[in-house]
C-alpha cells in the first residue's frame, strides 16, 4: 500500500471552491465518494480550500493512478458543471491550449509519497487545520470544516 499526499491547485489560482460554488466543491466530495467505492482507494485526510485540494490517500494496489484519474474526471465534472450554471455564476476557465480548451487544474500538481509514520501524521495534522489558518479564517471552509464529508479515518500501517 503507498500512501500519497496530493496538492491540486486551480489554474490561475482561480478560487473556485467558495461560498457561490457549492455545486463544484460537490464535484469533489462526490468523485472522493465514487473512488472509495469503486476502486482499491482509502481516504485518510482531505480539506477543499478556495482555489486548492489537499488529499491524503493509499492506493490499496501498487501504481492504479489516482492522482491522474481523479483530478482528470474532476476537471471534466467541473467544466460540465459550470456550463450548467447562470451565466453570472459561470467561471471562465478557457486556457486556449494546443491540446485542451479548457484547465481546471495547474499542470504538475504535488504528489508526495509518504513513507514514515511521523510524516503521515504531519501531514493528516496540516491538513485538518489549514482551514483554520489565519490566511483562510474568512473562507467559507473555516465555516463548514465541522461538516466536511464524514469518509476519513486517520492510521498508519
Amino acid at each position: 500500500m503507498r500512501t500519497q499526499f496530493l496538492t491540486a491547485v486551480s489554474e490561475r489560482r482561480k478560487p473556485i471552491f467558495t461560498k457561490d460554488d457549492g455545486d463544484l466543491v460537490e464535484v469533489i466530495t462526490s468523485a472522493l465518494e465514487y473512488f472509495i467505492l469503486n476502486r482499491p482507494f482509502q481516504l485518510h485526510e482531505y480539506c477543499i480550500m478556495p482555489n486548492h485540494i489537499h488529499i491524503l490517500y493509499s492506493e490499496l494496489k501498487p501504481n492504479l493512478g489516482f492522482k491522474n484519474s481523479f483530478l482528470s474526471y474532476t476537471a471534466k465534472e467541473i467544466v460540465k458543471q459550470n456550463n450548467d450554471r447562470d451565466k453570472g455564476l459561470q467561471h471562465d476557465f478557457i486556457v486556449n491550449k494546443s491540446d485542451r480548451i479548457h484547465q481546471i487544474w495547474r499542470r504538475h500538481s504535488k504528489n508526495i509519497l509518504v513513507t514514515k509514520k511521523d510524516h503521515y501524521f504531519a501531514i493528516a495534522t496540516y491538513i485538518q487545520k489549514n482551514p483554520e489558518s489565519e490566511y483562510w479564517k474568512e473562507s467559507f471552509f473555516n465555516e463548514t470544516q465541522e461538516s466536511r464529508l464524514k469518509l476519513t479515518g486517520r492510521f498508519w500501517n
